[in-house]
């Protein structure tokens, strides 16, 4: 069902939309959404390798802004600062802390948090249902899964 959703959510931040002409904008979002489903759905029939290539380049697409946003600030990045508690970042000197400072674990918003978390992290099982399409799985589905897994758990740090 999701797979459905992405090509209006792509589209919505193509041709947003200000309240005039909002009948010329339904029709050209209209035609936009199926145009790209009808490319993805051409995609697909020709075969495999069409599809491959067509997802290696949007990962790249999609991965590139994140690696350089990454690269750009890692020359910002105060390493001290990674060890030291949470408690203490929420007021450095502890002499001037009102009792009711506070801390950032206290400020989480551990619903949204895990919420986000679990959506994710999900699917990873799914992916077995690919397993038969690879030449070793026993040896290449276990170690793409922690590199998936490990990376996505990094993104998070």
């Amino acid at each position: 069902a999701d797979n459905a959703i992405y090509p209006g959510l792509f589209l919505m931040y193509l041709l947003p939309s200000d309240g005039d002409g909002e009948d010329a904008r339904l029709l050209q979002r209209a035609v936009s959404i199926v145009a790209l489903n009808a490319a993805l759905v051409y995609l697909n029939y020709r075969g495999l390798g069409a599809v491959e290539k067509f997802a290696s380049a949007a990962a790249v697409f999609v991965v590139a802004p994140f690696v350089i946003m990454c690269a750009a600030g890692l020359p910002r990045v105060e390493v001290g600062r990674l060890l030291v508690p949470a408690s203490r970042m929420a007021c450095p000197d502890t002499a001037a802390c009102p009792p009711d400072a506070g801390s950032y674990v206290e400020d989480v918003d551990w619903a949204a948090l895990l919420n986000n978390l679990f959506w994710n992290l999900s699917a990873f099982d799914t992916a077995s249902s690919f397993a038969g399409d690879v030449a070793d799985p026993g040896r290449t589905w276990p170690r793409a899964m922690c590199l998936a897994v490990t990376l996505t758990s990094l993104v998070y740090l």
